[in-house]
């Protein structure tokens, strides 16, 4: 069975798209699948949390060749945001271990 595509906010496309032609940064806030719950299962703990997303970083940084400028893994949220490249943003939304992204600047 396929993972389900990640929610992504329609503001976050649009920096995207921005981004691209201006080689621009943008930043974003990923929701981990794993951290996305069902009513009564246990929370993974923080450090399952923050090794999951390290792994997922890093794989799309050997993907595209390049690391993020800012990282912050809010382990105890299941959330990590970015401040990066389009490529790297768009790489990371393909990922199967996020479950939504949202633009982090709302006012752009």
């Amino acid at each position: 069975m396929a993972k389900a595509r990640p929610s992504v906010d329609p503001k976050l496309r649009r920096q995207l798209v921005q981004a691209a032609g201006s080689g621009d940064s943008v930043q974003a806030v990923f929701m981990l699948r794993s951290a996305v719950l069902q009513p009564g299962q246990p929370a993974p703990p923080p450090a399952e949390i923050e090794r999951q997303g390290r792994e997922i970083l890093e794989r799309v940084s050997q993907k595209v060749k390049s690391q993020p400028a800012r990282v912050n893994i809010m382990k105890n949220l299941g959330m990590l945001v970015v401040d990066a490249s389009h490529e790297y943003i768009s790489t990371l939304l393909r990922e199967p271990g996020i479950a939504s992204a949202a633009a982090n600047q709302q006012s752009k």
